[in-house]
C-alpha cells in the first residue's frame, strides 16, 4: 500500500484504534505464545505509523524513500508471520528461523535498494501527466507492489485455510472479515499495478479512476481488517445471532429429514437397526448406509446413484412392503454426490414430497411389525424394480430374467 494514496487522518486513527485493543489484550493474555502474537501485529502497526512520517514530516530524499519502502514491507511480513502463528496456533518461533523470512527479507532488501536509486516517488505519475516513465522507475514500482502484492496473498491464503477450523461463528465471521479486507487490498495492489501499465501505453486517462479505486480499496480494506480484530465478543455474538437462528432451524429440519429417511430405510431392512431406546445422530446415519449397501446389492446398478433414483425405488419398495433380510449378490451402487449426507437430505426431501402427495403412508403409521415377505433375492431383481424402463443403465443376467 502506498501512504500517498491514502487518507492518512483515517489511517493513523485505525491503526491507533487496533493498537489500543492490542495493548488491552497484551494485558488480560498471560500466555507466552499470545503475547507473541500480539507483539508481532503491533510491530506491525508501529512500522505502519513509522512509514506515516516519514512521509509528511521529512524531505524526500533516498534515505527516507529507503525507510518508506522497508518500513511499509516490514510492516506486511510481521502481519504475514503473526497471521500464520495465530491461525495455526504454533508456539514462539524466532523470526529467522521461519522458513520464508529470510527470502522475504531478502526481497524487501532488493526493494529498498531500488526504491533508493530511484529518484520519484512510486506515485509521481498520478500527479504529473507529463511524468516520464524511467526503466529504473518502472522496476521500482512493480518490484514494491508486487512485493505488497505477494505478501497480501500470502496471508489470504492462510485465513482461506483455516476456515474449516472454526466451528464457532463468532471466530468464524472474524476470519471472514478480513479474507474480505485482504482480498480489497489485493485487488486495489493490482489496480495500482495495471494504472501504471496503461500509463506506459498511453492510457492517461484511465489514472485517476484506477487511483482512487486504489483509495477507496486499501482504505476499505483497514477498515475492515481492524473492524476483524477489535469489535468486542458481545457485539458480535448479537450481530449474528438471527444467522445462527437461522443455522439452528435448518439443522433441526435437517434432522427431521433424516429421521424420517431413517425410518424408511429400517422399514425395508429391519435388519440393520438396533433397538435403542435413545437414537444417537451418528447411528442414524450408520443404519442408512447399512441398508443402502443392502438394497443396492440387489440391483446391477452401473451408475452412480442420484437422491431421485433412490428416492423413487424407495417408494416402489414400500408401496410393495418388500422387506430385505439378506444382502443381494451385487455390488452396491455409489451415490453419484460424494457428501453422503447431502446425498440422504436430497432422499428425504422427495421422499417428504412422496408422502404429502399420498403415495406412501404417514411415518405415524411405521410402527407395525415388518411383513413375512420373503427376502429380495436373485429371482426378484426385474420385479423389484419397476423403474427399469425409466432410462436407467440396468443390465440382468440370463438367470435373473427368467
Amino acid at each position: 500500500m502506498e501512504a500517498s494514496l491514502i487518507d492518512q487522518v483515517t489511517v493513523n486513527t485505525l491503526f491507533i484504534v487496533w493498537a489500543v485493543y492490542l495493548l488491552s489484550r497484551l494485558r488480560q493474555d498471560q500466555s507466552f505464545t499470545a503475547r507473541s502474537v500480539i507483539l508481532k501485529f503491533l510491530g506491525s502497526i508501529l512500522f505502519e505509523l513509522s512509514l506515516s512520517s516519514f512521509t509528511h514530516f521529512l524531505q524526500s530524499t533516498w534515505w527516507t524513500r529507503s525507510l518508506e519502502i522497508g518500513c511499509l514491507h516490514a510492516a506486511l511480513l510481521l502481519m504475514y508471520v503473526a497471521s500464520e502463528q495465530l491461525l495455526n496456533n504454533r508456539p514462539y518461533l524466532p523470526l529467522m528461523k521461519h522458513r520464508l523470512v529470510p527470502l522475504m527479507l531478502f526481497f524487501i532488501a532488493c526493494g529498498t535498494a531500488i526504491g533508493a536509486l530511484d529518484e520519484q516517488n512510486l506515485g509521481a505519475f498520478l500527479i504529473d501527466p507529463a511524468f516520464r516513465v524511467t526503466p529504473l522507475y518502472t522496476i521500482s514500482y512493480f518490484w514494491n507492489y508486487g512485493l505488497q502484492f505477494w505478501f497480501v496473498v500470502l496471508t489470504l491464503k492462510l485465513y482461506i485455510q483455516s476456515l474449516g477450523r472454526y466451528a464457532v461463528l463468532t471466530y468464524l465471521t472474524r476470519r471472514l472479515i478480513c479474507i474480505a479486507s485482504f482480498s480489497l487490498a489485493a485487488c486495489a495492489l493490482c489496480a495500482a499495478e495495471i494504472n501504471l501499465l496503461l500509463f506506459l501505453f498511453g492510457k492517461k486517462s484511465w489514472h485517476l479512476q484506477l487511483s482512487q479505486i486504489t483509495l477507496v480499496g486499501e482504505t476499505l480494506a483497514l477498515w475492515l481488517l481492524v473492524a476483524g480484530f477489535t469489535i468486542p465478543q458481545d457485539v458480535m455474538e448479537r450481530i449474528i445471532q438471527p444467522l445462527e437462528d437461522s443455522l439452528a432451524w435448518r439443522k433441526w429440519l435437517q434432522h427431521d429429514l433424516l429421521y424420517a429417511l431413517h425410518q424408511r430405510m429400517i422399514q425395508i431392512v429391519p435388519c440393520v437397526h438396533l433397538p435403542y431406546d435413545e437414537l444417537q445422530d451418528i447411528r442414524v446415519l450408520i443404519e442408512v448406509s447399512d441398508a443402502r449397501q443392502v438394497i443396492w446389492s440387489h440391483v446391477p446398478l452401473t451408475h452412480p446413484l442420484t437422491a431421485r433414483e433412490e428416492a423413487d425405488y424407495l417408494l416402489s419398495l414400500l408401496q410393495q412392503s418388500i422387506v430385505m433380510e439378506a444382502p443381494g449378490i451385487y455390488q452396491p451402487a455409489r451415490t453419484r454426490k460424494r457428501n453422503v449426507l447431502k446425498h440422504n437430505l436430497a432422499v428425504a426431501r422427495r421422499l417428504k414430497r412422496y408422502e404429502r402427495q399420498g403415495h406412501i403412508s404417514d411415518l405415524s403409521l411405521l410402527n407395525r411389525k415388518p411383513s413375512g415377505r420373503q427376502p429380495l433375492l436373485r429371482s426378484g431383481v426385474s420385479e423389484s424394480w419397476p423403474l427399469y424402463n425409466r432410462g436407467f443403465s440396468v443390465v440382468c443376467s440370463g438367470k435373473d430374467e427368467k
